[in-house]
């Protein structure tokens, strides 16, 4: 079966076999990327399909596919620089501070506003924000961060520093009633907002000890 495409790299043959070779492609793909022996193209193709392709007919899809994605066969998030940074920057022991970006990182996902933003950019500023709050660095340890970056990246990185110190820093609630829900977004929400609970637990504040209690007197005649 033959495949064709058009200028705009989408396949112009109508009917209902397309949607099922782009299955077989994907699972091949796939199979590729995680599996130390890949399946044959024939076992992908089960439980009675309507059509049976070709192997050089699922290549081709491949090639459309990946040509599709620009070969970019994951998702980068601001996690996949974070070791990165830390090697460069901080300390041996920078386990507290790799902690605190890891929180920030997870609560700029609930702010439209850094949509804007790459991953490194949003790594590189919960990584200085997290040395500030955490390690207090030296302007020349910020130079050695920003070094990484050109002269547009800096201010990028400036700006999103900036919005993270806005919002989920500075905006952490001092006193909020504890949410008891148990739907996906509410544990999604209590898990973004761990950062702002850690602070609070780290600020050394004291709760006053309850007042003891009165002792009862004992007279004579209880006693007795």
């Amino acid at each position: 079966m033959k495949v064709t495409e058009g200028k705009n790299g989408k396949i112009q043959s109508g009917g209902g076999w397309p949607m099922q070779l782009l299955s077989v492609a994907c699972l091949s793909i796939a199979a590729k990327m995680e599996e130390t022996h890949v399946p044959v193209l024939l076992d992908l193709q089960i439980l009675e399909p309507k059509y049976v392709f070709e192997p050089r007919t699922i290549c081709r899809m491949e090639l459309l596919i990946l040509t599709v994605l620009t070969w970019r066969m994951r998702a980068v998030t601001p996690f996949d620089f974070l070791p990165y940074l830390a090697a460069s920057v901080l300390p041996v022991d920078s386990s507290a501070i790799l902690s605190r970006a890891t929180n920030l990182i997870i609560s700029s996902r609930r702010v439209v506003d850094f949509l804007i933003f790459r991953p490194s950019t949003i790594a590189a500023a919960a990584m200085l924000c997290a040395s500030v709050k955490i390690a207090a660095p030296s302007a020349s340890d910020n130079a050695v961060c920003f070094s990484y970056f050109s002269e547009w990246n800096k201010d990028v990185v400036g700006e999103c520093r900036q919005l993270m110190e806005e919002y989920l820093i500075d905006a952490c609630p001092s006193e909020s009633p504890p949410s008891h829900t148990h739907s996906p977004v509410g544990t999604v929400s209590a898990a973004a907002c761990v950062s702002c609970n850690v602070e609070k637990s780290s600020a050394g504040v004291v709760k006053a000890e309850p007042p003891p209690l009165k002792r009862r007197r004992l007279v004579d005649g209880e006693c007795g």
